[in-house]
């Protein structure tokens, strides 16, 4: 038995890519959407063997961007489901592969996004795939190159698929694999309720084109409706950013503004300080050579006090004596 995987995706969906990851001037990521066909072929050999061939085919129809890097996981590379399951919605089920569009590293996997793929493996099945692309662009800008290619980890390691884009200038004289319907197509026929045995060719087709051009001209004003909102929340977000920056601005003006009223308020202050304190150094030096004058005053009084008290001691003392003399001498 012999298998082989490959992807198909739609011009329109690989214009869509490219344009998504182009208008932006730094790296993108998203999801890829679509569905998984499989095809099996037996053959018998000249030798009487049968020989069976398995063709997965991962046909891509449209893209779901991410509105940032880190959308669905931290810095470390985790995974977060709730966040992952709030980003896809309704799409869950149509997820085949995501992408990543680089402006440097080339097609080289860093180990985050090893991490990552290997998650996303575990959660949508072997088949989830991963998509690589690049764009150069020559020195005048005339010319733009875009390089892609689809990686698929299986069996321990990472392996290239081959890619086959849907475009007009398709062989005709190579054998077709007819494709399934899509899920609305098959919706609106049913919805008509034509009996095919019994009616023309010609009304039949003209009742499917009738259906078909209603269900599209109602998905253009949805689409009206839904580009007018993301028209409005962009300039939303415009001139949210644009407050945010005056903001910031103002906010920086005014703390330099403060800091500078700050800085010439501690001069002042460090001014008054210092002749406050010279006026208090010389007011206490004043001071105490006040106290040093009186105290040696003082001083003074004290001692021509204990002098005259000495000297009439004294003076009493020679009169006693004198007057003892003179008795004797009687």
């Amino acid at each position: 038995m012999v298998e082989t995987v490959s992807v198909s995706i739609s011009g329109f969906a690989f214009s869509l890519l490219l344009y998504e990851n182009v208008k932006c001037n730094y790296d993108q990521e998203g999801f890829l959407l679509g569905e998984i066909a499989v095809t099996e072929r037996s053959k018998v050999t000249d030798a009487d063997q049968e020989v069976v061939s398995i063709d997965k085919v991962i046909r891509i129809n449209s893209i779901l961007p991410c509105p940032q890097q880190c959308s669905f996981y931290n810095r470390a590379g985790k995974v977060d489901i709730q966040r992952l399951n709030e980003l896809l919605g309704e799409n869950a089920t149509k997820v085949v592969a995501w992408y990543k569009y680089k402006k440097i590293n080339g097609f080289k996997l860093t180990l985050r996004e090893k991490i990552i793929h290997k998650q996303l493996v575990d959660l949508f099945g072997d088949l989830f795939s991963m998509c690589v692309l690049m764009c150069d662009s020559s020195e005048n800008f005339s010319t733009h190159s875009f390089y892609q290619t689809f990686i698929r980890y299986y069996d321990g390691c990472y392996q290239g698929i081959p890619l086959h884009i849907v475009n007009l200038s398709q062989k005709n004289d190579c054998y077709k694999v007819a494709e399934t319907l899509p899920e609305e197509f098959n919706k609106i026929v049913s919805s008509l309720n034509i009996d095919l045995e019994t009616s023309q060719g010609l009304v039949v087709v003209s009742k499917i084109q009738e259906a078909l051009q209603k269900h599209i001209d109602h998905l253009v004003l949805n689409l009206d409706e839904s580009e007018k909102e993301l028209f409005e929340l962009e300039e939303e977000v415009k001139q949210l950013k644009q407050n945010l920056m005056w903001k910031r601005q103002y906010s920086c003006s005014v703390d330099n503004h403060l800091n500078s009223d700050l800085i010439n308020g501690t001069e002042e202050n460090i001014n008054s300080d210092n002749s406050s304190n010279i006026l208090s150094q010389t007011v206490t030096n004043i001071s105490e050579q006040r106290t040093k004058h009186k105290g040696s005053k003082s001083a003074k009084k004290d001692v021509s006090n204990t002098i005259k008290k000495d000297s009439g001691w004294i003076n009493m003392e020679a009169n006693i004596t004198t007057r003892s003399r003179s008795r004797t001498s009687k």
